[in-house]
């Protein structure tokens, strides 16, 4: 459990045990200490807690409230232990506010008077950032947890002090440098270490070493949280924002119910460094990612000043049915990247109301430069052979198309498969799904976050490398080779 802050306030009540709001003219306020803490964990709603300590305090018991803090904070939650009725008493009384509303808890360090400091510089904590922080991306050095010691070789002998690591990456968008290093013990210590991959730490400044916008700030905060989080598939990869001036801590935010998906790197488009080119070459791919930032960028920015549907794709493709350490992901997440599918050719060719899924495979397919064929012959050969029913058309009829079968086309079985989801409540799809065996399943869910991969790199207009998850194989993307 990490204490987050700790401030005096004013307790306001706002419902009774019974749910029922107080009377404004019967409201009481209180007078408390706060220590407000939590700890991370992979769930949709993290736990953050207020313990409440007071003179006189009366027994409380299970009533809601609304938290005034001196240093800004208002939150609002459920009190736990008392007793509704109990008599104040002279003593420090300790009781617990539960089921806290808020989102993000912003404190300001005392640098000044504003509640927005001036900053230079800022950091902030990353879980799933795996292939980034494994080795596969690097151009420089730096020591663990410190983004702003990065340098582009390693220091002298006489020069070094503590621990380096070569796995570092710096980044660069407009007037910022954004550098990529190794956690430390430091930030470990702020996550439910069994649960959660946390391997990363992103620096966050300009190049000329001036006043950085909160504007700004926020800005590739929003920008890396979405570009990390579709690389690997991760809901909501940042956590704890530290922000400086002139090297001195002025401001902390904790975004305390991130829904951090867990670490699964076999779900990223970037290669892993022990991975080969189509040459042989084991790389290092940090122009790959850099170019990939800059496109991304770039769309970025266009989706948002044209209310644009890119960020609802990269949601499907971040959904929480990814699965976890123990369990891949789930028909859901199938359904989801079909989803992002469908809403990036629509971005590509235009909307069209009267387009069929399997309309949309086909183009899909046509986009992205992939044939219409089965991806991995073993494959090929086993669906064409036990899971005809693939091919069914979607007409009335629903008669098997033979001349797909002998070709092993994609498109119709993904379309099929997409259609038996989304309409589970027939029998007679839902025969059909679950006559599927969790091999055929997960190929599918594979085949079809490969596709949903594709289609971003290409609605991005990214131009390099990824990799190929199907085949193991880092490739170029098939639209430029």
């Amino acid at each position: 459990m990490k204490t987050l802050c700790r401030s005096t306030g004013i307790l306001h009540w706002l419902r009774d045990a019974n749910d029922d709001p107080i009377p404004r003219q019967s409201v009481f306020a209180q007078p408390v200490t706060a220590h407000v803490k939590y700890e991370l964990r992979p769930s949709p709603q993290q736990s953050l807690f207020v313990d409440l300590y007071a003179n006189g305090l009366l027994g409380l018991g299970n009533t809601r409230h609304r938290l005034e803090l001196e240093n800004g904070v208002v939150l609002t939650g459920r009190i736990v232990g008392g007793s509704l009725g109990a008599r104040a008493t002279k003593s420090v009384q300790k009781v617990r506010m539960i089921d806290v509303e808020e989102s993000t808890i912003q404190i300001d360090q005392g640098f000044g008077t504003s509640s927005s400091p001036e900053i230079d510089a800022a950091a902030f904590a990353v879980v799933s950032s795996d292939p980034l922080g494994s080795g596969s991306c690097t151009n420089g050095w730096a020591r663990p947890g410190l983004p702003f010691s990065f340098v582009e070789s390693l220091p002298q002998r006489g020069e070094l002090k503590g621990t380096w690591s070569g796995d570092a990456l710096r980044l660069y968008h407009g007037e910022l440098e954004i550098s990529l290093v190794p956690s430390s013990v430091y930030w470990k210590r702020l996550v439910d270490r069994p649960s959660l991959h946390h391997d990363s730490i992103i620096g966050v400044r300009r190049h000329d070493r001036g006043i950085l916008s909160w504007r700004e700030l926020n800005g590739v905060t929003s920008l890396l949280s979405y570009f990390i989080g579709w690389m690997n598939h991760c809901r909501s990869p940042i956590f704890h924002i530290k922000a400086y001036r002139r090297g001195k801590l002025v401001y902390r935010g904790y975004k305390v119910r991130p829904h951090a998906t867990v670490h699964r790197s076999g779900l990223s488009w970037l290669p892993r460094f022990a991975l080969k080119d189509a040459n042989g070459n084991i790389g290092i791919h940090a122009e790959m990612v850099g170019h990939a930032l800059t496109a991304f960028a770039k769309a970025w920015d266009t989706n948002a000043n044209n209310n644009g549907t890119l960020h609802i794709a990269l949601q499907l493709l971040r959904s929480q049915e990814k699965g976890t350490h123990r369990a891949d992901p789930s028909l859901l997440y199938l359904r989801d990247a079909f989803g992002a599918i469908s809403i990036i050719v629509g971005m590509l060719v235009g909307p069209n109301p009267s387009r069929g899924r399997h309309q949309t495979m086909l183009e899909s397919l046509a986009q992205v430069k992939v044939s219409d064929r089965l991806p991995l012959k073993d494959w090929r050969a086993e669906l064409t052979t036990r899971h005809t029913d693939l091919w069914r058309a979607a007409n009335p009829g629903r008669q098997v198309q033979q001349r797909e079968v002998q070709n092993a086309t994609l498109s119709r079985p993904l379309a099929n498969v997409e259609n038996w989801i989304l309409h589970i409540d027939d029998p007679a799809n839902a025969r059909c799904l679950l006559a599927l065996p969790l091999p055929v399943q997960g190929y599918f869910t594979k085949v079809a976050i490969w596709l949903a991969d594709l289609m971003v790199l290409k609605v991005i207009d990214y131009e390099g490398s990824y990799f190929n998850r199907l085949t193991g194989e880092t490739e170029r993307v098939p639209w430029v080779t």
